[in-house]
C-alpha cells in the first residue's frame, strides 16, 4: 500500500496597503491570478496595514505612496527603519509618476517602484518574487531586528 505524503505548500503572503479600492482589488486579484501560491491580504490604509503586518507573517508590502491616513513614506518608514538592513520586501505600486519621489523610496528601502497602469500582472509578480528572494538571502544578523 503507498503511502500520500502530504507536502506543506511554500506560499508567499504579500500584503496590498491601497486606499484606492479599484486598484487595490485589481492588482490583488491579477497577483492570485498568477499562481496559487500567494496569500494575498489587503489594508485600505497605513494604520490598517501597519496593524495587518505586525499581527502575521508577511513577506511581501506592496504600497500605495498616496494613502487616505498617512504618508506612504512615513509606513515605509515604520516598514523598513534601516534603509540597508530590511526585514521584509517593499514595493511602491503608486499613481505617481514623479521619478524624485521614486528614487527617495528605494533610498528608503524599497525595492522596486512600479507606477499603476503600466504593470502587468506577470511583471508585478516577478518584482516581488525578486524582492522576496533578495531579502530571503540576506543574512539574518544583516537585517534590521525591532528592540
Amino acid at each position: 500500500m503507498a503511502m500520500v505524503q502530504s507536502h506543506d505548500i511554500a506560499t508567499t503572503s504579500v500584503l496590498f496597503i491601497d486606499g484606492y479600492h479599484s486598484d487595490r482589488t485589481y492588482y490583488a486579484d491579477q497577483l492570485k491570478c498568477c499562481s496559487s501560491d500567494y496569500e494575498v491580504l489587503e489594508a485600505v490604509d497605513g494604520q490598517s496595514g501597519l496593524s495587518c503586518y505586525r499581527s502575521r507573517r508577511i513577506d511581501c508590502v506592496v504600497l500605495e505612496l498616496d494613502l487616505p491616513d498617512m504618508s506612504g513614506f512615513q509606513l515605509l518608514a515604520d516598514l523598513i527603519p534601516l534603509a540597508g538592513r530590511p526585514n521584509i520586501a517593499v514595493l511602491i505600486l503608486t499613481r505617481l509618476s514623479s521619478q524624485p519621489l521614486w528614487d527617495l523610496a528605494k533610498k528608503k528601502g524599497a525595492y522596486a517602484c512600479l507606477l499603476k497602469h503600466h504593470t502587468s500582472q506577470e511583471d508585478l509578480d516577478t518584482v516581488i518574487q525578486h524582492a522576496v528572494a533578495l531579502v530571503a538571502q540576506m543574512p539574518k544578523e544583516d537585517r534590521y531586528q525591532p528592540l
